[in-house]
């Protein structure tokens, strides 16, 4: 048995301490860490709070039989009852995913945009710089029948070899950090333990390694050009006069 006071929000109101009994104990989904949580009825909700019966809710919580599945539900209610929003766990989740983290996403937009800019700007001019340096070599490897392609092919390999080390070694270091961040924000208080801000997904790995090989293609078009629209002629005559 255990004596529960209500802390009231009118100013200099004080409710009766009353005496309830513990019949179990529970744990509640996304409940904080320091916070003690007590569900108990409404008649003794009501009772605590030295008030009479009301017949509003600010939240109500339905279960969907399996067959028709949370959504038909929410469906049906709000047709039943336009004054009532009414979604599934799903659209919860997915409208939370979308408002309260939208900070977050839109400083990994702006992150990432620059480190891709810095990465093209960068392969770009340290290919530009080696192709301007071998100019003589591709002239004459052209000169002896190689292929324009199997020049470009060679730029590209290495765009995609700069890139590809930089983008490989940046998945256990970002997750690394990723983890160290998490674990930062989530220790304010009243956080809820089973939520994270940092989530491993196989689909964001797929568009980061897509991106990065925009990025070497990309940041390789223009050596490559450089490289297959050279005169040969020209370009051996004043190496030879230098």
């Amino acid at each position: 048995m255990v004596r529960l006071r209500a802390a009231l929000r009118e100013p200099l109101a004080v409710a009766p301490p009353l005496t309830f009994e513990v019949v179990g104990v529970a744990r509640f989904e996304l409940e904080p860490d320091d916070s003690p949580l007590a569900a108990t009825t409404m008649a003794a909700f009501e009772r605590v709070q030295a008030k009479g019966a009301r017949d509003d809710a600010d939240i109500v919580l339905a279960v969907s039989r399996a067959e028709f599945g949370a959504k038909a539900a929410a469906a049906a209610i709000s047709e039943l009852r336009p004054d009532v929003r009414a979604y599934s766990n799903e659209q919860i989740v997915a409208e939370f995913n979308q408002n309260g983290f939208a900070y977050f996403r839109q400083i990994s937009f702006v992150l990432s945009s620059i480190t891709l800019a810095f990465a093209f700007l960068l392969i770009a001019s340290l290919l530009s710089v080696s192709v301007n340096q071998r100019l003589h070599e591709v002239a004459a490897l052209r000169a002896l029948g190689f292929p324009r392609r199997r020049i470009a092919a060679t730029l590209i390999w290495e765009s995609a070899w700069l890139v590809g080390v930089g983008g490989v070694a940046s998945l256990p270091i970002g997750g690394v950090l990723a983890i160290g961040l998490d674990r930062i924000l989530r220790s304010m208080p009243g956080f809820p333990d089973r939520l994270h801000f940092f989530v491993f997904a196989p689909s964001l790995v797929a568009a980061h390694l897509a991106l990065l090989a925009m990025t070497a293609l990309g940041a390789a078009a223009y050596p490559v050009w450089v490289a297959t629209r050279l005169p040969i002629a020209s370009t051996l005559r004043r190496e030879t006069l230098s």
